[in-house]
């Protein structure tokens, strides 16, 4: 049956769960040599970036990870489903009106207004998370508001611990950064004996954020830097790459001088080409500004050999250039990489114009996930 549906594939996404999961212990061991109490969880929202939530979670879990964040209720439910003991916090925070469903699963709502608070308060003593804004204003309540939640409604909280979230922690040397964690630092000293988080992917590798120093538990968020994507230059954790992507020759196929390619005639040909038509686009999470003309130089890549993307994206196919592949060597159904080993998801997404989150996340259905390194 696996091997049928192969055959079948317009292109193949492998996870490499033991990737994932070396990645969860790299990033545990740099953040415990700051902090050897520090606890690492996973950010496995938007179905594990992409990835699968259950799968990617189940090699995380095997790695020793027991503090999840996803991003919804459903997502939560669907992982409460896999692991009895572990704690699973609902970013989206309280649906008010919802506490029952938050109950009977056993999640921990991240509250981010005060009218979230006095809702959780009222249900019962459950335990929360307090979310708190220190600059990105999205989600969370400032410090302020916190204080004037009336002390009676305030008490009741059972806080598992307060977070917040970095905004600009992509780039190190923003001063964002230190705004932020001087403002977290501040939350730390109202609520001296709670845990806290503060570090994301990104921000687990800043210096200020190791500088947050408080006699109570840090815990680390990590994300997109399980699945092997370092967010900064000089991103000092090992991760291992943990997506390869290859996508199927449909046609083989061939342009003489001024054949045009494509919607809207991006490229025209300057000589004969040579080319192939891959099964892959858009409607896969291949963004269409991948297209040619569009200031990127993207390339899949064969047997040695770059490949030209030429004119436009479409919703199912790329055209590429395979002038520079032998003769012969290529044919109808193989597949050529896409990421892998020569194109890197940071590659990719640069081309895109785009980031890594939103290739992971992008990524299409169609193509057939496998697993490897793993029970999945």
């Amino acid at each position: 049956m696996e091997q049928q549906s192969d055959k079948l594939a317009t292109g193949i996404l492998t996870i490499d769960l033991n990737a994932i999961g070396q990645n969860y212990q790299n990033i545990q061991a740099y953040c415990c040599a700051f902090d050897k109490n520090a606890q690492v969880s996973a950010v496995v929202k938007a179905n594990g970036y992409g990835l699968g939530m259950l799968e990617v979670s189940q090699a995380l879990y095997a790695a020793g990870c027991r503090l999840f964040y996803v991003a919804t209720v459903n997502e939560a439910i669907a992982l409460r489903a896999e692991f009895t003991n572990a704690k699973i916090f609902v970013l989206d925070g309280l649906f008010i009106g919802a506490e029952a469903v938050y109950q009977k699963h056993g999640l921990i709502p991240c509250l981010a207004s005060p009218a979230q608070i006095e809702a959780w308060v009222e249900f019962g003593d459950l335990p929360c998370v307090v979310h708190f804004n220190t600059g990105i204003n999205r989600l969370g309540m400032g410090l302020d508001d916190y204080k004037n939640i009336p002390a009676e409604i305030a008490e009741k909280l059972n806080i598992d611990h307060f977070m917040s979230h970095f905004a600009s922690a992509d780039w190190p040397n923003d001063g964002q950064n230190l705004e932020q964690v001087a403002e977290f630092k501040l939350i730390c000293q109202h609520l001296p004996n709670c845990a806290h988080s503060l570090g994301n992917s990104a921000g687990i590798a800043l210096a200020a954020q190791q500088n947050v120093k408080t006699s109570n538990s840090n815990i680390l968020r990590p994300g997109v830097a399980l699945w092997g994507v370092k967010t900064f230059a000089k991103y000092p954790i090992d991760l291992k790459p943990v997506v390869t992507l290859s996508a199927r020759v449909l046609q083989m196929s061939s342009l003489k001088a001024g054949d045009m390619v494509g919607y809207g005639h991006l490229f025209s040909a300057p000589k004969p080409m040579r080319t192939a038509i891959i099964a892959a686009g858009y409607a896969d999470g291949l963004l269409r500004s991948l297209s040619s003309a569009t200031g990127h130089e993207g390339y899949f890549y064969f047997s040695g050999q770059k490949l030209p993307i030429l004119g436009r994206v479409s919703m199912d196919m790329i055209v590429v250039d395979v002038s520079a592949v032998a003769d012969g060597q290529m044919k109808e159904g193989d597949f050529v990489e896409v990421i892998g080993d020569h194109i890197s998801l940071d590659m990719l997404a640069e081309w895109s114009g785009s980031i890594a989150y939103e290739i992971l996340t992008s990524l299409g259905k169609r193509f057939l996930r496998k697993y490897i390194n793993g029970k999945s």
